[in-house]
């Protein structure tokens, strides 16, 4: 009996695209309007705030539902909306962590949402801020979803905190702090950091995926 063989090249293409094949699609069906997304985005350096903060994340955003379809609003260059697919796959791993309100139902009310809405698009295309500037001139991720949620919801999903809080005198961190600031450090002006949202007593973890 004649046995068929499969060219070297066939077996090799099954194995190198089979996990790639076996990668899950986001499900979407847990996700709600003004969701918290964290990831750690591996195009993205460390930080100055993620640094000093020992943040868990590097990168933070909301989730927005547009015409049937997910995206995530975040400060990259520019402030955009990323489809949460693509969104994922530039975190580490395809790691996400999404966190919502406790008090969901009483603060998402319809006006609420339609003015985190009207934000979104306030915000839309405003300059990544690398220097951490307390305006809403650029953003950084931690302070677009800070004020979305302070002007949408009436509410502060952490304190406000300012570089004098945190220990600078370590070699990497004041390499960093050069790095960001150069000589003049803004050591009392308002800051919010990703680690600061991740432990807001408002938030609840939904699901890690």
């Amino acid at each position: 009996m004649k046995i068929k063989t499969f060219p070297v090249y066939f077996v090799l293409c099954f194995f190198m695209f089979a996990p790639l094949s076996c990668k899950k699609t986001p499900d979407t069906s847990m996700f709600k309007e003004g969701d918290i997304v964290f990831q750690n985005k591996k195009s993205k350096e460390m930080d100055l705030l993620t640094f000093i903060s020992g943040s868990k994340y590097n990168n933070v955003g909301i989730l927005f539902c547009i015409k049937g379809k997910w995206y995530v609003l975040e400060a990259v260059q520019p402030v955009q909306l990323s489809p949460v697919s693509a969104w994922i796959k530039e975190g580490e791993e395809s790691v996400y962590e999404v966190m919502r309100l406790k008090d969901l139902k009483e603060l998402t009310t319809p006006d609420a949402l339609e003015k985190m809405d009207s934000l979104r698009k306030e915000f839309m295309g405003k300059s990544l801020d690398s220097g951490f500037e307390w305006s809403d001139k650029n953003m950084y991720p931690a302070e677009l979803v800070w004020k979305i949620y302070k002007r949408a919801f009436a509410i502060e999903l952490s304190e406000p905190s300012a570089l004098a809080d945190f220990d600078l005198s370590a070699p990497g961190v004041r390499q960093l702090t050069e790095k960001t600031y150069g000589k003049k450090v803004p050591l009392y002006e308002d800051i919010i950091t990703n680690n600061s949202i991740y432990n807001s007593s408002l938030l609840e973890s939904v699901t890690i995926q």
